[in-house]
């Protein structure tokens, strides 16, 4: 930040050098990023049980599908890497996940779409001159 502009740029970091022998053995800090991604996908899975529970309570399978579509297509938006190829976001379409999603009115797809090619602004970086 300088005066009349913000810059942000989205970094990762390794926090593994500065834990403690004790804290080492620790996976969800160990293996943070792997941690936070189980702990967002669990948290938004969540939501979809929620939501289709009563609609496909006897197709467990497909509840699970559509648990995991929905997680991964908010994990793509909200973590920036949502610019998948016209190709990718066809075959993502395509799963049962998907499409149960859209049948049970959990998601429509114009949503799907903004999700999965959101490319109207880079998400890792920005800057802001006032």
């Amino acid at each position: 930040m300088t005066p009349g502009k913000l810059d942000y740029q989205k970094k990762m970091m390794d926090i593994s050098p500065f834990l403690r022998s004790q804290e080492q053995i620790n996976t969800d800090l160990s293996h943070h990023k792997a941690y936070a991604k189980k702990l967002f996908f669990d948290d938004t899975k969540a939501i979809i049980y929620e939501r289709l529970y009563a609609q496909a309570k006897n197709q467990p399978k497909l509840l699970d599908a559509a648990a995991q579509s929905f997680a991964q297509l908010n994990w793509y938006f909200f973590t920036g890497t949502d610019n998948l190829s016209a190709q990718q976001v066809e075959e993502f379409e395509q799963t049962t996940g998907f499409k149960a999603l859209v049948k049970y009115g959990a998601v429509s797809a114009n949503y799907a779409q903004t999700a999965l090619q959101d490319n109207n602004m880079d998400d890792n970086s920005l800057t802001i001159e006032y």
